[in-house]
């Protein structure tokens, strides 16, 4: 017996022209009102039901079909993009179709946002397979942050870009990110999503920072928690980065008092977490009206409130880092199992395995 999607098949095979697609579907069913119109008196009426059933089958026929084709010329469009940026010895775009298919079933996503992703991946001077690597991962990123496949595409990019991570390393460095950011999550009031925008923002200055990835991960968290948004989270972090690093004549003087060193030219000798430790030791030993002191001297006022959250949750910042360095692994994949195995997902999968038909 032949299954759903091989009859599927049969009714909307062609070559994803509306026309065809349309009179093929139509003509499936114009028979059985033929056939009923012979049919004596009693079953009559039968006749002319079925002729509605024709007539509506015939407009969602056509429907189908204008879709078909948009889809088809989407599809066709996405592979001439990317066919622009390999390389020669990579081949055509096309003879990666099955690729996309899969990944297109298997995420419950649109294969043309795949074959974008891929596209983009390989526009940053990837090779293709490593592309095809980071737009899968990508893909775990937005089914853990919730976010759509071009959303986890580019925060990706921008986590990439801003710590320059060598092209021999992304792949492995790109999944341990992503267990890092889903186990901050777990262990935070906030979220991947959040996290992963604030990370993104900041991530120009984390190789700098003197902070592993987890700890800068860990103090996006506590920010964003009280901020409840990464965005702002990450705006912040990178100007108080830059206000501790050269300091005002203020804040030189409010550093020196905790025992940190500034040249004569007002610029930090110490990185940027090893600042926030010195500070953090001594931070718990001072009144309210003492941290607010320090917190007007050492960051401008846009930014106090900023920095005494990071300061008062300093502790807990150590804690989440440190369980992030030995329990994060595999965190990303153990989440997007377990997502992808709802009966929601499954349901994606197939209506993306449908679509798929109508795309050559």
């Amino acid at each position: 017996m032949a299954d759903l999607q091989s009859i599927i098949k049969i009714i909307f095979s062609g070559d994803d022209q509306v026309s065809q697609t349309a009179g093929n579907i139509s003509k499936q069913l114009s028979g059985i009102g033929d056939i009923a119109t012979g049919i004596a008196t009693p079953f009559a009426d039968l006749a002319n039901k079925i002729l509605i059933l024709d007539a509506a089958v015939s407009a969602v026929a056509l429907v189908i079909g204008v879709k078909a084709v948009q889809a088809s010329n989407e599809f066709s469009a996405g592979l001439a993009d990317l066919n622009r940026f390999l390389s020669e010895g990579e081949g055509s775009a096309q003879q990666y179709k099955q690729q996309f298919d899969d990944l297109s079933v298997k995420y419950g996503t649109n294969v043309n946002d795949i074959v974008k992703s891929t596209a983009d991946w390989r526009a940053a001077n990837f090779d293709i397979k490593t592309s095809l690597e980071l737009t899968k991962i990508a893909l775990d990123y937005s089914i853990a942050g919730q976010i759509t496949a071009g959303e986890a595409t580019e925060t990706l990019k921008k986590i990439v870009a801003g710590m320059a991570i060598e092209n021999d390393k992304v792949v492995e460095s790109s999944k341990r990110m992503g267990d890092v950011l889903n186990f901050v999550a777990d262990s935070s009031k906030t979220n991947f999503k959040e996290i992963a925008e604030g990370v993104s923002l900041i991530a120009p200055s984390i190789n700098t920072s003197g902070a592993s990835f987890e700890q800068m991960t860990a103090i996006v968290s506590v920010l964003t928690e009280a901020l409840q948004s990464g965005s702002q989270a990450g705006t912040a972090l990178a100007v108080i980065t830059g206000q501790l690093k050269s300091p005002s004549k203020a804040a030189a003087e409010a550093l020196k008092e905790f025992g940190l060193e500034v040249d004569k030219n007002n610029i930090t000798q110490q990185s940027f977490y090893q600042i926030l430790s010195k500070i953090g030791e001594k931070w718990p030993t001072l009144t309210d009206a003492e941290k607010a002191n320090y917190a007007q001297r050492l960051v401008s006022a846009e930014q106090v409130n900023k920095f005494q959250i990071i300061m008062d949750n300093w502790g807990t910042v150590g804690v989440r880092a440190t369980k992030a360095v030995s329990d994060a692994t595999l965190s990303m994949s153990k989440e997007v199992e377990r997502a992808l195995n709802t009966s929601g997902a499954a349901f994606k999968s197939f209506e993306k395995s449908l679509d798929l038909l109508f795309i050559t």
